[in-house]
């Protein structure tokens, strides 16, 4: 019932909008993983809310010309610019970065009531009750990666609040969302917090790499079929859009493209085999901010075990 109760809070999702980010793609070697830094937000304390909270990962796309409903959250919303161009209006604070900009830069606002133009790379961060509006202003379609944080405490506000009129069926014409990931966060850092989203690729024979912090691994491509061994872990599947409950112990898990599993306590370092293929991953995870003293509990971490894809596979 609980399950079933999350799925239908994360449905009104699916419409709702996480914005452009912009900070140039920066790739870096990490354990010898190829990885793509996507987003990177430092969020000051109070930016987040209290656990429990919903996190999801989504791809929103835009036809040339389609706009977005006006709308707000209660929870912050960053992203970045996968492809194309998009004006935002916002009403409220924002920030953006641009591509050209240095990992270490800060984010820079937005005017208030103004369209401010995006193009692939940038990032965006939209706090809570930020009224936002975007419109692709292309030729072709563009594409956003956005991550949403939301109340999920008995009682929450509504996840998302429209701003004008009651939207219909032809209100989102040219706008649609694909989910990537969806959680329910049970750790939440209550100082400063930074959630980053990144892109993996492991090579043939690599490790899933750990996290003491709460991480989601959505795939892209690739093969990961693996059984819970321990602690807390979470799936969810892009035909089912919602968090379920923990997987049971030694149950058998495929995950397919657009698909996410997540780990609430963080996960071990965990070995593919010798034989596994390579496996492309976006990867979400919600940390102490950097010289932080806060430590994040890691009872129930996470621990899983690859399985070999059968040959039908």
């Amino acid at each position: 019932m609980k399950s079933r109760v999350l799925s239908m809070l994360f449905a009104l999702l699916l419409v709702v909008g996480i914005w452009p980010v912009g900070l140039g793609s920066v790739r870096a070697q990490s354990d010898e993983i190829d990885t793509e830094a996507l987003i990177s937000v430092t969020l000051p304390a109070g930016s987040l809310p209290s656990a429990p909270a919903f996190l999801r990962l989504v791809r929103i796309t835009l036809d040339p010309g389609a706009t977005s409903v006006a709308h707000t959250h209660p929870g912050p919303e960053l992203g970045r610019i996968e492809s194309g161009v998009i004006s935002v209006t916002v009403n409220g604070p924002a920030s953006v970065k641009q591509r050209s900009s240095k990992p270490k830069d800060p984010f820079e606002a937005i005017e208030s009531g103004k369209a401010t133009t995006l193009d692939r790379g940038d990032q965006v961060l939209y706090p809570a009750g930020t009224e936002i509006e975007f419109t692709n202003t292309d030729e072709d379609p563009a594409e956003v990666l956005a991550i949403v944080v939301l109340p999920a405490s008995e009682g929450h506000p509504d996840l998302i609040t429209y701003t004008e009129a009651t939207p219909t069926d032809a209100s989102f014409k040219g706008v649609t969302s694909e989910v990537l990931g969806d959680a329910i966060l049970t750790t939440i850092p209550g100082k400063d917090a930074t959630i980053t989203l990144d892109r993996i690729q492991l090579q043939a024979g690599q490790s899933l790499p750990g996290s003491g912090n709460p991480v989601l691994f959505s795939v892209e491509s690739g093969d990961f079929q693996f059984s819970v061994s321990g602690g807390q872990v979470q799936i969810s599947h892009k035909r089912e859009p919602g968090p379920q409950t923990d997987v049971p112990e030694d149950e058998n898990i495929k995950l397919r493209s657009g698909d996410a599993v997540f780990f609430p306590n963080g996960v071990r370092t965990t070995s593919r085999g010798e034989n596994s293929a390579e496996l492309d991953l976006l990867r979400v995870i919600v940390a102490p901010a950097a010289g932080s003293d806060e430590k994040l509990s890691q009872d129930g971490r996470g621990a899983i075990r690859f399985k070999a894809p059968a040959a039908a596979d």
